[in-house]
This record gives C-alpha cells, sequence and structure tokens, in this order.
C-alpha cells in the first residue's frame, strides 16, 4: 500500500483545537508485509518511530493483530514545526493496522482510532479529508465539517530552522481562562471559516487574533530567535494576517496568490534563516496511491 498525506495547519488563530486546514505539502508512506517490523532508508529507531508505535496503539484499540511490515517513507513535512508530521505519521500507522488485517479504511474507524491516538482531532481531520475543517471529539465519535477556501488564497509558510516542542507549548498555556477571552475566540471561528471560503483577505488580519493559545506560546518561540519575534512584530503593524501554525514555530500568512511573490520577497529579505513556501490548500486529503 502506498499514502499519500498532506500537511495540516491546525488552530488558524481564534480556531484553538477546533480548525484545521490541509496544505498541499505531502509525505508518502510505502507499506509493505514483511517477516518482521523494519524501516527502509532512514537510520532510525523502530521503537520510536510513529508510524509504527500507531501502528501498534491501533491494533491495541481495535483488537487488530500486529502485522509486521516493511516501511519507506519520502517525507516533506518537515518535522517538530507545527505542520501535522505527526498527525501525518499516525494516520499512516492507523491505515497500516487496518489494511494488513484485511480492514477496510473507513472514515469513521480511521479519524476516531487516529484521533484518540493524536490526543485530538483538529490536524487529524484534515489530513484525511483534504481542505479546511471544523471538528469536534464528542467522546464517543468525531464531527467534523468540510469547507473549501478561496481557490486564489495562497498561504505563505514561513518554517524557521528550529524545532519547538508541541507538549512545551501546550503546558504554556494556563488551565483557566478569562470568560471574554473565550468570548473573544468563539466571536471569531464561523466569520473567519466564511471569510476563507469567500477571500475576505480585508477581514482576516482581525479575524485571524487569538486569545487562548498564541500570547502565552510567542514568547517561547521569541527566546529561540529575535529575528521572528521581529519579523512577527513587522507583520503585524504593517496589518499581515498571520498566524501560528499548530504549536508552532512555523507561522503563516494567507495571501491572495498576486499578492505572493512580491510578500515572500520581503519576508525572505527581513529573515534568511527561514524556509517560505508558498502553498495551496490541499482539496485532497490522504490518497491510497496503491494497494
Amino acid at each position: 500500500m502506498k499514502l499519500r498525506i498532506p500537511a495540516t495547519s491546525a488552530n488558524l488563530g481564534c480556531g484553538y483545537d477546533t480548525l484545521g486546514l490541509a496544505l498541499d505539502l505531502y509525505n508518502e508512506y510505502v507499506i509493505e508485509p514483511g517477516a518482521q517490523d523494519a524501516l527502509i532508508g532512514e537510520d532510525r529507531e523502530l521503537a520510536t518511530h510513529m508510524v509504527f508505535g500507531a501502528r501498534n496503539l491501533a491494533c491495541e484499540i481495535l483488537g487488530l493483530e500486529k502485522v509486521p511490515f516493511r516501511l519507506q517513507v519520502a517525507a516533506a513535512i518537515p518535522e517538530s514545526r507545527g505542520l501535522g508530521s505527526s498527525a501525518a505519521c499516525i494516520l499512516a500507522g492507523v491505515c497500516a493496522a487496518l489494511a494488513l488485517n484485511g480492514r477496510p479504511l473507513e472514515d469513521a474507524v480511521v479519524l476516531e482510532t487516529a484521533s484518540r491516538i493524536e490526543g485530538h482531532p483538529d490536524n487529524i481531520v484534515p489530513a484525511w479529508t483534504g481542505a479546511l475543517t471544523a471538528s469536534l471529539d464528542t467522546g464517543t465519535r468525531i464531527l467534523h465539517h468540510r469547507i473549501e477556501p478561496h481557490p486564489d488564497l495562497v498561504y505563505l509558510t514561513i518554517i524557521p530552522p528550529f524545532e519547538f516542542s508541541t507538549a512545551g507549548a501546550r503546558s504554556a498555556i494556563p488551565v483557566m481562562i478569562r470568560h471574554r477571552d473565550a468570548v473573544s475566540n468563539l466571536s471569531r471561528v464561523i466569520l473567519l471559516t466564511e471569510a476563507l471560503r469567500l477571500g475576505q483577505t480585508d477581514q482576516l488580519p482581525e479575524l485571524l487574533h487569538d486569545e487562548l493559545h498564541q500570547k502565552y506560546r510567542l514568547p517561547l518561540i521569541r527566546q529561540l530567535d529575535e529575528a521572528y519575534g521581529r519579523l512577527w512584530d513587522h507583520c503585524l503593524q504593517q496589518g499581515d494576517p498571520i498566524f501560528l501554525s499548530g504549536a508552532g514555530p512555523t507561522c503563516i500568512i494567507p495571501v491572495m496568490s498576486e499578492q505572493a511573490p512580491a510578500l515572500a520577497a520581503e519576508l525572505n529579505g527581513r529573515i534568511p534563516s527561514c524556509r517560505i513556501l508558498t502553498l495551496r490548500a490541499a482539496s485532497q486529503g490522504t490518497e491510497v496511491l496503491a494497494e
């Protein structure tokens, strides 16, 4: 079986643990039955590889046999940068557990199992379905809704040269939040999805504003790279619609396609250490390219 799974950006500012966007940057996984588990072409420990770990957990959750397999990965999604690398690996592991046991890749089973392993569905759902998604884990099932972003929107994806721990980023968020902060985010979420669907970029700087997670995570990221902090401040001063991708450190600026080249060139000049990609929303989620 060969899978192609897109990168994802979770949260999108105000949509903390709820919104996710699939992007046209992909990991490919080739999964073949084998006499024992094996990783082809990479010098990494199987015991710590997320695909094998997700397979193990999926088999425990679903009561399946841990059928050994050979894995080959062509990875374009950077790890520990807030672009859904772990979600892609978890989906590959869940698909391996099901397929090697002769089970179909049913949407509900895949999403519920992968979300249980990941801990939340905001990256898992768009990586599986594509496009922009809103999702909810009710405790018994995953409810989700798919929205097609405007086709002329592109996403300038600014990837710093350092990693950022998702666990550390989550631990920075306070257990208790203010009522007005919750209202601030809730009042923006539906308006944000509509603006992305319609391509109303003039509204995005205000709608992407967040009170629940970014203001707690950004100080930690600024400590890792002063130039990154200056870039963020510059974008806010210019009125650019910027948000942290997932827990960071990657940040994303959604703009109309005709504006992207000039803005990308300016950003490259300001922070040359970063990798800047011009991505589009991926309308297709996880694809089975070969069985």
